[in-house]
């Protein structure tokens, strides 16, 4: 009997440990989460400053982005190939459209740095990013 008594507390216990384990991981993606939002905001609002300096707003554009698709996605930089976020973004329902616009607006970023570009190629390329992070963001819900 006395074994029986061990046994089901045991158990009990575990189950309770095995709950607050699972909390604790989740308490900590989610906080993972918000400082990556909180990243993103940080440099779009970067970004918008740096219009007219080639080189920082494009740095402080690509990092927004990518910061928003790990807070979305939950995924780590070492897995931000173009290839994985199309998959990724198609899995979870985005409109090929969308999918190939926010890879476009990254690809641009890449290139942008290293091509003479205009103050109002900024301002466009800023409008399209905000413009396609809100509407991944009403798809990703």
């Amino acid at each position: 009997m006395v074994v029986l008594r061990a046994i089901a507390f045991n158990s009990v216990t575990d189950h309770f440990y095995a709950q607050a384990k699972k909390k604790e991981q989740w308490m900590l993606l989610e906080n993972k989460t918000r400082r990556t939002n909180k990243l993103a905001r940080k440099y779009f609002g970067s970004a918008k400053k740096a219009i007219g300096e080639k080189e920082a707003f494009y740095v402080a554009l690509e990092r927004a982005l990518h910061n928003y698709l790990k807070s979305r996605l939950k995924i780590e930089t070492s897995e931000l190939s173009k290839e994985k976020i199309a998959l990724l973004l198609e899995k979870r329902g985005v409109d090929q459209l969308y999918v190939q616009s926010f890879l476009n607006i990254i690809e641009s970023c890449e290139l942008a740095r290293y091509t003479p570009l205009q103050a109002s190629d900024m301002t466009r390329a800023y409008k399209k990013s905000v413009e396609v992070i809100n509407t991944l963001d009403k798809q990703l819900k």
